[in-house]
């Protein structure tokens, strides 16, 4: 039974965050959500997996079909933006498991971050503030603040030289 509800209650959050009304997934967020900040928006198709274990800070935005996996913890700093068809995950298999067993821990994504679309960001990793992550790059480990990652696994290829705070304001409109 407990199986049951668990399922019922993720079709309904998906559901919700299919509508095509802004304001109502923000609120849907707002209280499934461990924390989520002022202005922080949410595209349609969003997909969170234990949203009481996702903490997002103001003014990010979370793109078009985009998976968080909260289930060891998320923490997304401020004014951070998640490129479409990202996935941050903070639980996976043990690959050195006969039985498949989990492993993971808190994945942590700093403030004034860029991921692009199509990035994998894998359990236990911390990413660093003011950090772009290039697209379809997959993030194996810590990255440091003010730098550019790309790749697989993703290296760093530059420093990002940010002296301004910035604030995203993207507005949606369905």
């Amino acid at each position: 039974m407990k199986g049951f509800i668990f399922e019922l209650f993720h079709l309904f959050l998906d559901f919700c965050l299919h509508l095509p009304i802004s304001c109502f997934r923000k609120l849907m967020a707002s209280i499934f959500l461990n924390k989520c900040g002022n202005g922080t928006q949410f595209c349609r198709h969003v997909h969170l997996i234990s949203p009481h274990r996702i903490t997002i800070g103001r003014n990010s935005f979370v793109n078009r079909s985009v998976v968080l996996d909260g289930r060891m913890g998320i923490l997304i700093g401020d004014n951070t933006d998640i490129g479409e068809y990202t996935a941050v995950w903070s639980l996976e298999h043990d690959t050195q498991s006969n039985s498949h067993s989990c492993m993971g821990g808190q994945t942590i994504i700093g403030s004034n971050c860029w991921i692009a679309p199509h990035c994998i960001i894998l359990p236990n990793v911390k990413i660093g503030d003011n950090v772009v992550v290039a697209t379809g790059s997959v993030v194996t480990k810590d990255i440091p603040d003010n730098v550019v990652v790309a790749g697989v696994p993703a290296k760093i290829i530059k420093p990002r030289n940010i002296t301004e705070k910035y604030q995203l304001k993207y507005k949606i409109y369905l």
